[in-house]
């Protein structure tokens, strides 16, 4: 099975996730250590590619998969 979520994809996806946890000082830190820390983003992936085969904005597919990499983080 090939997931649809490219580089591109993801590497925006990280900005949002940042981008989230940026007013919450604790969590931006704890974030900042979890994206270093590397992963395949597979929770990520398969919102993305749910989201793409759903037909679902991109935009909106990425608010997905943040939320799904920040469920998983917590």
């Amino acid at each position: 099975m090939t997931l649809k979520a490219d580089d591109k994809m993801l590497a925006k996806l990280e900005s949002l996730m940042s981008e989230l946890a940026q007013p919450y000082p604790p969590l931006d830190k704890m974030l900042g250590w979890h994206l270093q820390s590397g992963g395949k983003r597979l929770r990520a992936r398969l919102a993305l590619s749910a989201g793409s085969a759903l037909g679902v904005d991109n935009d909106d597919a990425l608010i997905w998969g943040a939320a799904c990499e920040l469920m998983h983080n917590a």
